[in-house]
């Protein structure tokens, strides 16, 4: 494969302000200009580096304790800090939030019952009056309760359907996800949302277990490229930028910009989708999406903070504009949010930066 029939883009933008350098060759991660591609700096500043480690706390804090468990260990490799003293960490900031919403829950229970106080001393309800409103207030709390246990068996009912469509063929899974959400009265494609999600977690490759010793990054990168060019045919270019955006994958929380990779050719069958295959191998928590939605992406993106690999995405993008704008926004590490709306009327951000 020539340079002239092959391509390459990594800009720090799927979509507009990319300049073609050869040919159909895009290219903004440059063999020539190093400069292009940015790494972090080898130190981090004493504050830069605290205020990391606090995002990084009050990120986990608002986990489950299942969910911040399981990145304990690889978050405090990150901040190079003993995962104990994260734990106690974030343990200690768990505590100040629950001590906060009990300070608060206290302060609006004191507000109500002064209220109240007032109220039979200005005679302005009577007995009874105060009695309905008991009684009101007694069966909002049950209906709440009531909601709160259909939501709890209607998730455990979704989960068990999700269980039984994920061992069955993918092209069987959209089907199948339109007649479980008539069965449980659902929304499809909310339903489908959820599925993805579910479906992405299942489908994550076990964490990698860091090598004890230290690691030569010439040797480590010229292996990465062996690797790729055993299975892919590509010019010198592609193959040095497709292994430094390889071992950036593993980087990328701590990089304020997350440039992409894409593979472009003029003809069909060009072998696209088998450098996209092969990536999976050597990528961080390899994601392969097919068709993938915009509420989808931005949902795994968020909990699951994995590299996405979407074969043909230039035809999906012209599909899903949604899609697209969300890949655009994922390049910088801004700390900008997609907010939602729950199905209780909670207002979801969601964080969609990564590779």
């Amino acid at each position: 494969m020539s340079e002239k029939n092959s391509g390459l883009l990594v800009p720090n933008k799927l979509v507009g302000n990319d300049q073609p350098i050869e040919g159909v060759i895009h290219c903004r991660m440059s063999v020539d200009d190093p400069k292009s591609v940015e790494f972090p700096e080898a130190e981090v500043p004493p504050e830069e580096y605290a205020r990391r480690l606090k995002v990084e706390v009050e990120r986990l804090a608002r986990q489950s304790p299942a969910e911040w468990m399981f990145w304990l260990d690889e978050s405090a490799k990150k901040h190079g800090i003993e995962p104990a003293q994260l734990k106690a960490m974030i343990q200690a900031t768990i505590k100040q939030r629950e001590k906060e919403a009990k300070e608060t829950k206290a302060e609006d229970r004191q507000r109500e019952q002064r209220a109240e106080r007032k109220q039979e001393r200005d005679g302005r309800f009577s007995r009874q009056e105060q009695e309905r409103a008991r009684k009101e207030a007694e069966r909002a709390r049950k209906e709440a309760e009531r909601i709160e246990r259909e939501q709890e068996e209607q998730r455990k009912k979704r989960e068990t359907v999700f269980a039984e469509i994920a061992d069955l063929p993918r092209m069987t899974h959209a089907a199948r996800l339109k007649e479980a959400a008539s069965r449980l009265g659902e929304d499809p494609e909310t339903l489908i949302e959820e599925f993805e999600l579910f479906f992405a977690t299942r489908s994550l490759p076990a964490e990698l277990v860091p090598w004890p010793d230290p690691v030569d990054t010439a040797e480590l990168l010229a292996g990465i490229e062996a690797k790729f060019r055993r299975h892919v045919v590509v010019s010198d270019s592609i193959a040095v930028a497709t292994a430094l955006w390889v071992l950036f994958t593993y980087l990328v929380e701590i990089a304020v910009y997350a440039p992409k990779l894409l593979f472009t050719f003029p003809e069909r069958d060009a072998g696209k989708s088998t450098a996209l295959h092969v990536l999976r191998w050597m990528v961080q928590r390899p994601y392969l999406a097919v068709e993938a939605t915009g509420a989808a992406a931005y949902r795994i993106a968020d909990r699951l903070r994995c590299t996405f690999l979407l074969d043909e995405a230039d035809t999906l993008f012209g599909r899903s504009t949604v899609l697209a704008h969300i890949v655009n926004e994922s390049w910088t590490n801004s700390g900008a949010k997609i907010p939602r709306v729950g199905p209780r009327g909670e207002v979801m951000e969601f964080d969609v930066y990564g590779t």
